[in-house]
């Protein structure tokens, strides 16, 4: 069974937080195509405009422009909705060792804030999913393998990154 055969009354509404970058605006999809409501929430510090953008005709899809460190944005983005997955963080060890504090007032502070939101808003389930990605050094192409081999790597990671997200969005809402 997979996270598309999971049904939920059709007034469902989800909040997306990070909306805007990669997994956030492939959750929104996902949800939107299982014919649910989406409120996503992103202030586009390190998302995409235009992975927002492309849902904005679609009436189940309502975008907030806010931040997550922000209590009060958190509380609006929270009212009235059934789940939240929260994917708004910001990412690269190598820049939270340089930014720490602001690492720990975004990251840390801002899910507290999602969850204090979700607890007073009366949330049925939040889910905070972290994904890692293993980045492997590979030789530069040869002769027989050529740029179609790394372009192939490439999309297989992305396929199975998507199974990935598929399942973990199953796991987190099964009841």
């Amino acid at each position: 069974m997979g996270f598309t055969e999971i049904k939920f009354p059709s007034d469902t509404l989800f909040l997306v937080t990070g909306a805007a970058g990669f997994v956030g605006s492939n959750l929104c999809e996902a949800i939107l195509n299982m014919g649910y409501k989406v409120r996503a929430l992103d202030d586009l510090s390190t998302g995409k405009q235009e992975n927002v953008d492309m849902f904005l005709g679609n009436p189940n899809y309502e975008f907030i422009k806010g931040d997550i460190k922000d209590l009060d944005t958190c509380m609006k983005a929270c009212e009235g909705v059934d789940f939240v997955l929260n994917q708004a963080a910001w990412g690269s060890v190598p820049r939270s060792l340089e930014m720490p504090l602001f690492y720990c007032k975004n990251n840390i502070e801002g899910t507290l804030n999602m969850l204090e939101a979700a607890r007073q808003c009366g949330v049925k389930k939040v889910c905070i999913c972290i994904f890692f990605v293993r980045i492997r050094r590979r030789a530069a192409p040869t002769q027989n393998r050529g740029q179609r081999g790394q372009f192939a790597f490439s999309l297989r990671s992305y396929k199975a990154m998507r199974r990935g997200m598929g399942k973990a969005l199953y796991h987190a809402l099964r009841t």
